[in-house]
């Protein structure tokens, strides 16, 4: 391997303080798009990323399957409040 002479420049530590730099560029003009967003946007990417987590999966699972449970006569000493179903089905 030869010893690179003090004016040759390596393209692969060219080339990463690019991405390096764009990446810092897109961050930063991420984090101004952020603090620029209305109240209802905030609101609105709180409640994207609520409704697109495991847990409100997992909600929705216990919910119906609660629902589903009790309305069959499963568990006698809980009445039936919809035992046709049609309310889940609206």
């Amino acid at each position: 391997m030869e010893a690179k002479s003090a004016g040759e420049r390596n393209p692969e530590s060219d080339l990463a303080s690019v991405v390096n730099r764009n990446i810092s560029a897109l961050l930063e003009r991420q984090m101004k798009e952020e603090k620029q967003k209305s109240a209802t946007e905030r609101l609105a990417d709180r409640i994207t990323s609520f409704t697109g987590s495991m847990v409100f999966v997992y909600v929705h699972v216990l919910a119906y399957g609660l629902w589903i449970i009790i309305n069959l006569g499963w568990i006698p000493s809980v009445p039936r409040f919809d035992p046709t179903f049609v309310i889940l089905a609206m």
